[in-house]
């Protein structure tokens, strides 16, 4: 009898994380990660302001056959009202259902 093989899937690893534009234009930001180890991983992110105070969570996205994953954020707080200029950090999440590897970024909000 042969031994079964056992291939495992390469763990989830981010290669690159930022936004477009940066600082925002009216507000408004593109939040893209760009990945390495699976092609069906999911996105979160949460936004923070500078005093580390949770400003919006629930940005969810998920890759759909690629490498990376980009998310709009509207730059809205979890009331849906208009955040203030300043800067803020987006934690970003990948998650490919075995492992989950995180990156923070820095936003400029100006409007």
């Amino acid at each position: 009898p042969s031994l079964p093989v056992i291939t495992q899937a390469p763990e989830v690893s981010i290669s690159a994380c930022y936004n477009y534009p940066n600082p925002t234009y009216n507000g408004k930001t593109t939040i893209r990660v760009e990945f390495s180890g699976s092609t069906s991983a999911t996105l979160e992110i949460s936004i923070y302001d500078a005093a580390g105070d949770l400003v919006r969570e629930g940005l969810k996205q998920k890759a759909s056959g690629s490498n990376f994953v980009e998310c709009p954020w509207d730059g809205r707080n979890g009331n849906g009202r208009q955040v203030a200029n300043g800067v803020y950090f987006a934690r970003c999440i990948i998650d490919d259902g075995t492992k989950k590897t995180a990156r923070l970024i820095k936003i400029a909000v100006l409007k």
